[in-house]
């Protein structure tokens, strides 16, 4: 049963990550082996996790598909 609640349990951890860096900066780790520096405002939707990648007046958005990260600190 735990296996089918896996996405639901990936979800919220990447939650807690982020509701924990309140603002400040996270390092989010893609299949591969590159990273992405993520920069408020972050959210979170069902399946990716949104986040700036470029401060100042050019304010670029990535979104990241949570099949395609390894690690988020």
């Amino acid at each position: 049963m735990r296996c089918q609640m896996k996405d639901d349990d990936f979800r919220q951890a990447i939650l807690d990550i982020v509701g924990a860096k309140d603002g400040q900066a996270i390092v989010i780790q893609v299949v591969g082996g590159s990273t992405i520096t993520g920069y408020a405002p972050l959210s979170v939707g069902r399946d990716y996790l949104r986040c700036h990648v470029s401060g100042g007046d050019s304010h670029k958005e990535q979104i990241v598909p949570f099949h395609s990260i390894t690690c988020v600190r």
